[in-house]
Parts: C-alpha cells; sequence; structure tokens
C-alpha cells in the first residue's frame, strides 16, 4: 500500500505567469509513488482559490500569512486535526520567504515543511558565499536606501534581482535609478555586475547544508521579469560538480534557484538565489529528478540519499490554459470558505473539467 499523505500548497494560481505552486500540485497528482491527498490553501476565492479547484481534492480559503500570521498558523492547525500527515509547500518565493519566519509557529501547530532558516533571509538575494564560489562586484541594498546603488560607479549593464526573483537589465545609471524607485515597497535588491557568458538556472533542494538534489537547466525563454518559459538541462559532468560545491558552500536550506553566468573559461559566476521552487520545477520530474516529490519525502523524515544524475538536453516549453467551471464552485468558496471534490457529485464535477485532468484521488 502506498503511504498515505496531505500536501497543502500556497500560492496555486495561473495568470500571466503560472506559479511554482499551481506546477507542484500538476506534478504532485502525476506521480505514482505516494497516495497525495491535495489542499490548496488559498487567500482570495476569486482568485487563487477558483484556480486551484481544477488541481486539488480541497480548496481552503486562509488568512492572508503576510497580513495576518497568526490567524494563518491558527488555520494550519485546524487543517492538521482534519488531514493526516500534512506537510506544507510553499507556491512562491514570496511564500517561502514568509513561512520561515513563522516555521517554529508551523511545526508547533503540526505543519511539516523544508524552509529556510529565517536569519538567512535577511542577506538575500546573495547569500554569505563560502571558498569556491565567485560572484561578481555587486552590492544587496535594503528597500529603505534602495538609491545607495547609484552613488557607486557601476560597469553596464547591470542586473537587478530582488529578493521574490524578478529581475531586470540596467544600461545606464537612469534605467537603475527607474527600476529601484519602481521596485515592491521595502523589498530588499541585489545589483551585481553583468559577466559575458551563458545564463544557468540550477534547482535544487536541501534539508540541512548540502544539497539533496539538483538539476542545472539553460533558460531559453526569459520573460521581462525574469520568469523562464522554456528552458533545457544541462549534465556536464564538470558542470555539475562545480555546481554542486557552489550550493553546498552556499548552505541553503529548502527549495531555492540559484542563478550563474557560465563565462567562456568554464567558470559558474553567482548571480542570485531565490527561496522556493523555480518556475521550471516540472522540469526536474522530466529529467528524472522529482524534486517537489523529494521535498514531500524530505518533510515527512527521510534521509537524504546520495545525489542522483538527471538527464541532459531535456526540453520543457510552458503553455498556459484556461479551465472552465460552474460558478456554484466559486459560489461555495465565497459562502463556505472551501470545496472539495467530495462535495459534489462525479457527474456534477465532469461538467467542469475533463476527466483526465482532475479526477479525485480520494473521496
Amino acid at each position: 500500500m502506498k503511504p498515505h499523505v496531505t500536501v497543502a500548497l500556497t500560492s496555486v494560481h495561473g495568470g500571466d505567469a503560472p506559479s511554482a505552486g499551481l506546477v507542484a500540485a500538476q506534478m504532485l497528482r502525476r506521480q505514482q509513488a505516494l497516495d497525495v491527498r491535495l489542499v490548496v490553501l488559498a487567500t482570495d476565492a476569486f482568485a487563487d482559490g477558483i484556480q486551484g479547484v481544477h488541481v486539488a481534492d480541497r480548496v481552503v480559503v486562509v488568512p492572508p500569512l503576510a497580513r495576518d500570521p497568526e490567524a494563518f498558523v491558527a488555520r494550519i492547525r485546524d487543517l492538521t486535526r482534519q488531514e493526516r500527515r500534512l506537510v506544507l509547500v510553499p507556491g512562491s518565493p514570496g511564500d517561502t520567504i514568509a513561512l520561515a519566519s513563522w516555521e517554529p509557529a508551523l511545526r508547533g501547530a503540526g505543519a511539516r515543511a523544508i524552509l529556510p532558516r529565517a536569519v538567512r533571509l535577511r542577506e538575500l538575494p546573495f547569500p554569505s558565499t563560502g571558498r569556491g564560489v565567485w560572484a561578481p562586484r555587486h552590492l544587496v541594498v535594503a528597500g529603505s536606501n534602495r538609491l545607495q546603488a547609484l552613488r557607486r560607479v557601476w560597469r553596464y549593464p547591470v542586473g537587478v534581482r530582488w529578493a521574490d526573483g524578478e529581475q531586470a537589465w540596467a544600461y545606464n545609471p537612469t534605467d537603475l535609478h527607474a527600476i529601484l524607485a519602481a521596485g515592491p515597497a521595502g523589498a530588499v535588491a541585489g545589483v551585481y555586475e553583468a559577466v559575458p557568458g551563458i545564463e544557468i538556472s540550477v534547482a535544487t533542494l536541501a534539508r540541512d547544508a548540502a544539497p539533496a538534489s539538483l538539476v542545472i537547466a539553460r533558460p531559453l525563454h526569459v520573460s521581462e521579469n525574469g520568469v523562464v518559459w522554456s528552458a533545457v538541462t544541462m549534465a556536464n559532468p564538470r558542470l555539475v560538480a562545480d555546481a554542486r560545491r557552489a550550493m553546498a558552500a552556499l548552505r541553503w536550506r529548502g527549495p531555492a534557484e540559484a542563478r550563474f553566468t557560465l563565462d567562456d573559461g568554464g567558470r559558474l559566476w553567482f548571480t542570485g538565489l531565490t527561496p522556493g521552487f523555480p518556475s521550471w520545477v516540472s522540469l526536474t520530474a522530466a529529467a528524472g529528478q522529482d524534486l517537489v516529490l523529494q521535498y514531500v519525502h524530505l518533510a515527512l523524515g527521510a534521509r537524504p540519499g546520495r545525489l542522483s544524475t538527471f538527464a541532459d538536453e531535456v526540453f520543457q516549453a510552458r503553455v498556459s490554459v484556461d479551465h472552465p467551471t460552474t460558478i456554484d464552485v466559486l459560489r461555495q468558496l465565497v459562502t463556505e470558505g472551501e470545496t472539495s471534490h467530495a462535495a459534489r457529485s462525479r457527474d456534477h464535477l465532469r461538467t467542469a473539467a475533463p476527466d483526465h485532468a482532475h479526477a479525485p484521488l480520494h473521496q
């Protein structure tokens, strides 16, 4: 019999850039190793709530963690009393940061999660590096004093990476001023000089200091804000070994995406880290290393094994799709605060979505 576990995911939504939470839910729905019951934690019935209906066994509207963390933790405590072995999966970089600050309370409420240490959040997006990690000239500026970056003389172009993973490029001081001034309120930014070479994205997962899993991809199509829409894996042994050493030196706990530039001499230059699963996380499963499933196993107490290999030159292109449903589902989310497959007949569910996409695993 397959082990049974309830997985609660945050930020399950599509829109212009489908979230890692939505992709993680789809990956868990497809896998066959665990008997998983999926619960989507939505902050708004009209936004992520209705979008989570098509991938979840249950959608629950919860208080926003950033605005009312104590009420959020109380709701998690209620869920752990109802759902067996609840693993909490952050669906966005912002959720990962917010949840990490409340990890002791969430653990006390009965939720299991692998999150970065709160003390290291202030180092984002350039956490302290150890020996063997090369980084270009950079500066991390606090949200209250971002314009101090303008007082430094830069070699343009320079990248601006926010703690939540969004990125922009400045080609002169005027560009840099505009980007910093328009950034998210209170957010920390990392400004760094560009290094000629190939951009590399590393998806990694660590329960302790050393990575338990790692997959490398070359982004092929990246949106203006840094979201990867297509990528191909790179499993060159030297590149993989260098990336493993770099991630071990960074000592980052939990899921993360690290960006590097591979220069013409084969050296990796670290250009920032974003907590949480990357937008292209489903490519890890296609390449033989399902980071989301491994996260669940580690959260349940499994011991990390030896780092496994992943397939080379596996390509992925992301797409957005439309999912129609009935107004009754939205009405139930708004009036009752949750909906589930068990609350609706199977025939009713089939009028809202194709069988192959949302057949419930549990009743």
